[in-house]
């Protein structure tokens, strides 16, 4: 079972209801900051896959890229009795992947993002009774033993891994990360969105079933902010603006119709859940 998180970048589900938000950083000054803190410190996040609310603490993504990329280029794991396991990985290996200079301040910003991630809690709900809460990472350290960083993934994340389809998208994960510039964290969102998705295929016929979304559906999908029409104007210039990179993804947007389609995209692999250690 250890070999499915090995194998594994992100589970599906935590990509289509994610606590990231379609943004790539927060700002103290912004609507949803002043709400978050007036409701103390927690944010609920509805979504047609079902709701999360998030408590202690903000994640956007560039969080979601610093733990993507853990999970991706992981160098080795460690399974406990407890039911965590440790992620070990190189912090300069992350801070290369993100195109940023190698330094002390640069290392201690990092630990900073990642130490973050991990005061963060999610309750996850069911016919709007609470199913579980749970965090991501239990605690973050560094190994003397092994001379690299580490995570400690919770037992409930975990379970996940085991119970849920997973994705591996290893070989995409450096063209996702380094997309940067305004509208960016919606055009991560939108991408990681998609790629959840498999493409139904009869090669015998030749016949890709291509996945339509319209505009409006996918963003209140990855729970962009939709409630006045600068906001959706925003997201249709962002589009528009990151075209060629959705395109790379296989994900085309006609502006007329205002729908999106999608027909898979190459180098994602998808990974059974297991159960009691069979592939189901």
């Amino acid at each position: 079972m250890e070999k499915k998180i090995l194998d594994s970048t992100q589970t599906v589900s935590e990509l289509r209801l994610s606590p990231f938000m379609p943004i790539q950083k927060i700002s103290s000054r912004s609507v949803t900051y002043k709400e978050f803190i007036k409701n103390g410190n927690k944010l609920e996040r509805s979504t047609p896959f079902g709701k999360i609310v998030i408590r202690n603490r903000l994640l956007t993504q560039h969080h979601s890229d610093i733990f993507n990329l853990i999970m991706a280029i992981k160098i080795d794991t460690k399974l406990f009795s407890t039911g965590q396991m440790a992620i070990y990985f190189s912090l300069y290996e992350i801070a290369k992947k993100l195109n940023i200079t190698w330094s002390g301040q640069s290392a201690k910003d990092l630990e900073e993002t990642i130490q973050q991630i991990a005061d963060c809690r999610i309750i996850r709900y069911k016919n709007d009774k609470p199913l579980q809460s749970y965090k991501l990472i239990d605690d973050v350290k560094f190994s003397k033993n092994k001379n690299m960083w580490g995570i400690i993934l919770s037992k409930e994340y975990v379970e996940h891994f085991y119970t849920d389809l997973t994705i591996d998208y290893k070989k995409r994960i450096s063209e996702i990360v380094n997309i940067t510039g305004e509208g960016s964290g919606l055009i991560k969102a939108i991408i990681n969105h998609f790629i959840t998705h498999k493409a139904n295929q009869d090669e015998d016929k030749g016949i890709v079933k291509i996945n339509r979304i319209s505009l409006m559906t996918l963003l209140e999908t990855v729970n962009y902010p939709t409630n006045t029409k600068r906001q959706i104007t925003s997201a249709k210039s962002f589009i528009k603006k990151f075209n060629k990179v959705l395109l790379k993804f296989n994900i085309k947007y006609d502006n007329k119709s205002k729908i999106f389609e999608y027909g898979g995209t190459k180098d994602i692999n998808f990974i059974s859940a297991i159960k009691n250690g069979t592939n189901q």
